[in-house]
C-alpha cells in the first residue's frame, strides 16, 4: 500500500518536513520506506518546537461529524463536487476557504430534512471549476465546522489537482 507524505513547512523558516503520526489503536508498520533523492534527516531545534506545537493543539471544537470529499485530479475542462456532510447535533455553520482565500459560509443541502428530523447530517455540495477558472496546479480546500456556542473546529483539507485538459 502506497500513501502520500504531505510536506509541511516550519513558520519561521520555511523548512519542510515530514510529519509521521499514528492516530490508531493499531501498529503502524513503515517498511521499506523511499525517500527521494536530496533528502535528508535533520534534528532543528525549530522544527521541533514547530512539531511539538502541533502535537500539543487542541482545537477549541471537534464536531461529531464533519468529513469532505473531493477528486484527486480534475482537467481543466472538467467540474466535479466538493461533498461535505456535517453532524446536525453539534454544527451551527459550516464555512469554507479556497486557496486560503477569505472563507464563506456554506448553506446545507438538507436543511428542511434535518430540521424533520430525517438526517442526522447536514450535507452540503460544492461545484469545483464551474466556470473552469482553475488553473494547473494544486488547489487547496479548507471547511471548518463552528459549534452552537461559536467555537471553531479544526480544517478538513482536501487538495485537488487540475492538470491541463486532454
Amino acid at each position: 500500500m502506497y500513501y502520500t507524505a504531505e510536506v509541511e513547512y516550519t513558520e519561521e523558516t520555511k523548512q519542510p518536513y515530514v510529519h509521521i503520526k499514528n492516530n490508531t489503536s493499531s501498529v503502524l508498520a513503515l517498511s521499506e520506506m523511499k525517500i527521494s533523492s536530496g533528502i535528508s534527516a535533520k534534528a532543528d531545534p525549530t522544527l521541533e518546537t514547530t512539531i511539538l506545537n502541533k502535537e500539543n493543539h487542541q482545537a477549541e471544537f471537534t464536531p461529531e461529524t464533519l468529513t469532505v470529499s473531493a477528486p484527486k485530479t480534475l482537467t481543466q475542462d472538467r467540474v466535479s463536487t466538493l461533498s461535505i456532510k456535517a453532524s446536525a447535533s453539534d454544527v451551527a455553520e459550516v464555512w469554507l476557504s479556497i486557496d486560503g482565500e477569505k472563507a464563506t459560509e456554506l448553506k446545507a443541502n438538507n436543511s428542511k430534512a434535518v430540521k424533520r428530523g430525517k438526517s442526522k447530517t447536514y450535507s452540503y455540495s460544492i461545484a469545483i471549476n464551474p466556470d473552469y477558472y482553475l488553473t494547473v496546479g494544486e488547489h487547496t480546500y479548507s471547511v471548518y465546522a463552528v459549534s452552537k456556542d461559536g467555537k471553531q473546529s479544526d480544517p478538513v483539507i482536501a487538495k485537488v489537482r487540475v492538470t491541463e485538459e486532454n
